[in-house]
């Protein structure tokens, strides 16, 4: 629980998944994803008690996002399920 600005964790989180990627290593990948969430969503949520006009601001834009990223899918299932299968085929091979 990191009382600062959450640019610490979150440059933790980025060199673990740097690491994890440049090592093929799936732990170090699944940490630095994790720490890099949390310290997202724990900045937010520090952010949303500070500032509760931001909080709607971010919370309409998160939104809108979620929106437009849904009708994309529905627009590019196929190629989307090429995509994850690829992936998932990639992380297989690592082992």
């Amino acid at each position: 629980f990191y009382q600062e600005i959450g640019i610490i964790p979150g440059l933790i989180g980025l060199i673990f998944i740097a690491i994890g990627l440049g090592s093929k290593t799936r732990a170090f990948l699944f940490i630095g994803t994790i720490t890099f969430l949390v310290t997202a969503f724990y900045q937010l949520v520090i952010v949303s008690f500070a500032y509760p006009l931001l909080k709607w601001m971010i919370g309409l834009l998160l939104g809108l996002m979620f929106i437009w990223i849904a009708a994309s899918f529905e627009n590019r299932r196929t190629q989307m399920t090429t995509i994850i299968n690829h992936w998932v085929e990639e992380f297989e091979q690592w082992e």
